[in-house]
């Protein structure tokens, strides 16, 4: 991999499809979802007209989802500021699922349909823990997090938060 300094042409390094740049900011490969998930909508758009619901929702988690799914557990810890407009896009998918107007209310449309973003990032935060609890991630991570019986000051307690 090619360093990255301030005369460089790229600001960015691609590996496995996910931007790093200098401050590890992500904002390249935000940039990047954003023009992809745009891309996604405008198919979306197009094909509302001729597809059904089912076949709609197929599209999004092909062309849409798929993208907001991928490396999430690297990129979501980028600043919050980014995450908004990831969001109306994904509002704006499920509208057109859906049917509904362009304003229309999206809870009742994420229930019944896909799992917003704030929840995806959670969820895929709660996945990393969980594989690292159970040891299936590298050994670095495991390093990296502390449990409650390590941070207490008297560790032969035995208490029932102890693995957590």
């Amino acid at each position: 991999m090619e360093q990255i300094t301030p005369f460089t042409k790229n600001k960015a390094i691609q590996f496995q499809g996910v931007y790093f740049d200098q401050d590890l900011s992500f904002k390249t490969y935000i940039n990047h979802i954003h023009k992809k998930l745009s891309t996604a909508l405008y198919f979306l758009r197009t094909a509302k007209n001729f597809f059904n619901s089912q076949s709609l929702t197929h599209l999004y988690y092909t062309l849409f989802h798929s993208h907001l799914v991928y490396a999430n557990s690297i990129w979501s810890s980028t600043s919050s500021s980014n995450f908004p407009k990831f969001f109306k896009r994904q509002k704006a998918a499920i509208r057109i699922i859906s049917g509904e107007k362009y304003n229309a209310h999206t809870e009742p449309l994420f229930k019944a349909n896909v799992l917003p973003l704030p929840l995806l990032q959670e969820y895929f935060a709660l996945d990393f823990m969980q594989q690292n609890h159970q040891n299936h991630i590298q050994e670095i991570f495991s390093q990296q997090f502390l449990t409650n019986r390590e941070l207490r000051v008297n560790p032969e307690l035995e208490l029932r938060n102890n693995l957590l």
